[in-house]
């Protein structure tokens, strides 16, 4: 019993960052501010390091952690825009883009399948898009994959339900969705 508490225990620690000294990814993106140079979708944005002069080289394709936004429309595979996409992209852009975000990653999983960076993007005011998304019924919490905030990220998108917020209370109005807290 104390052999499986003391395994636990370490793989607790390691996916925490505890144990090793991390490098790649995680001495490179967490808990450091970059430029959100351009917004993608509701989920999905490139980073820039500040002060940087090559744009191409320093861009960091970012997947927002823990969260899922409905899909823009996609000529290439003919599909159109799920409900709500376009406020969600809009409402990314409102809030970060063009400013200094802080991101804070996962030490066990760094990337998605993509490629992308997996991360949490913090405000310069201490707020979480990603948390901000699922709040306002903009995102849904992601449950298929293991992550630090799935309760809370659970808890929010409950109260957005119960709100009838974004997505959970119909149709898309095209309104601005605010951006107070």
């Amino acid at each position: 019993m104390v052999g499986v508490v003391s395994l636990a225990a370490l793989i607790a620690a390691d996916r925490h960052g505890l144990l090793l000294k991390r490098t790649g990814d995680w001495a490179r993106f967490h808990g450091k501010a970059f430029v959100v140079q351009r917004v993608i979708d509701g989920d999905t944005l490139d980073v820039m390091a500040p002060g940087a002069t090559a744009v191409k080289e320093n861009l960091t394709r970012v997947r927002l952690w823990a969260i899922d936004t409905p899909e823009l429309a996609r000529r290439d595979r003919g599909t159109p825009a799920e409900p709500f996409a376009q406020e969600a992209k809009a409402f990314a852009m409102r809030v970060c883009e063009g400013k200094i975000v802080t991101l804070q990653l996962e030490a066990h999983r760094l990337r998605g399948k993509y490629g992308r960076l997996l991360a949490f993007v913090v405000l310069e005011d201490g707020r979480c898009l990603n948390a901000m998304l699922v709040e306002r019924g903009l995102a849904r919490a992601e449950r298929r994959f293991s992550h630090s905030r799935l309760k809370e990220y659970e808890a929010l998108e409950a109260r957005a339900k119960a709100a009838r917020q974004g997505m959970w209370g119909g149709r898309p109005s095209g309104a601005v969705i605010s951006v107070g807290r």
